[in-house]
């Protein structure tokens, strides 16, 4: 949906209200990208991510409450590429009841 868009710099929590569906590659190669707002996943009750930020060079932190109130989730290569990152949250996926 916004590959490679590199001049996006930050993602509204309210921008993902789909409750079911399949994220594939949604943010790749947006390099601009140096933080993930709370709750962004907060209304997607079932879903599958694959790739989702790969190669968001930028992204140095991630929200702790990235994901709540999920069932049924597949996360694939969700980060891979994300050089920037150093550490993440120890709760990240305590939303996840099926992971």
């Amino acid at each position: 949906m916004f590959e490679n868009c590199t001049g996006l710099t930050e993602i509204n929590n309210s921008l993902i209200r789909v409750k079911n569906g399949y994220y594939l590659c949604m943010f790749v190669g947006c390099t601009g990208l140096t933080s993930l707002p709370d709750n962004l996943f907060n209304n997607c009750i079932y879903c599958n991510c694959a790739g989702m930020f790969e190669n968001c060079t930028g992204l140095t932190s991630i929200p702790n409450n990235l994901f709540t109130n999920i069932n049924n989730n597949n996360f694939i290569e969700l980060f891979v590429g994300c050089t920037g990152l150093t550490s993440l949250p120890e709760n990240m996926f305590n939303g996840c009841r099926n992971i």
